[in-house]
């Protein structure tokens, strides 16, 4: 079978309109991944800090119940972003799940997914859909 070759000006209009797309189609990805580990000696209150910050509510009524015992735990987050700029702007897509996870005490065991989208309107004018989900053990 033989290959078929394109004229001379039609690979240069090929590679013309290649490079044209793929200006227009630029897009920026990051992402990461980090592992903290504690130690605590109350899990309960541990916990319940913990919660508050990642809700970020410091008005939520705080449920403490002391002495519930030491635990080592791990924190896990991983994130991910997509950027590109549309007619309207910079549009961000970003991704972030992490959570607490207790060795010993697995009930305290909580995580976090959280997802959002931003659209540049106008100079410092954006528009932000954001989704957040804590989930309990």
């Amino acid at each position: 079978m033989q290959a078929y070759i394109f004229p001379l000006i039609r690979r240069i209009s090929i590679l013309a309109g290649c490079l044209a797309m793929s200006n227009t189609a630029q897009a920026e990805w990051s992402g990461g991944f980090d592992l903290s580990t504690y130690y605590t000696d109350d899990v309960g209150l541990f916990s319940v800090t913990r919660r508050l910050s990642l809700e970020e509510d410091p008005t939520q009524p705080i449920v403490d119940e002391p002495d519930q015992g030491s635990d080592f735990v791990y924190e896990p987050n991983a994130n991910i972003s997509w950027g590109t700029e549309n007619n309207l702007g910079e549009f961000v897509m970003s991704l972030d799940a992490g959570g607490y996870i207790f060795q010993d005490h697995s009930d305290y065991t909580h995580g976090f997914f959280q997802f959002a989208i931003e659209q540049e309107l106008a100079e410092n004018t954006n528009l932000k859909l954001y989704y957040d989900a804590n989930s309990s053990n």
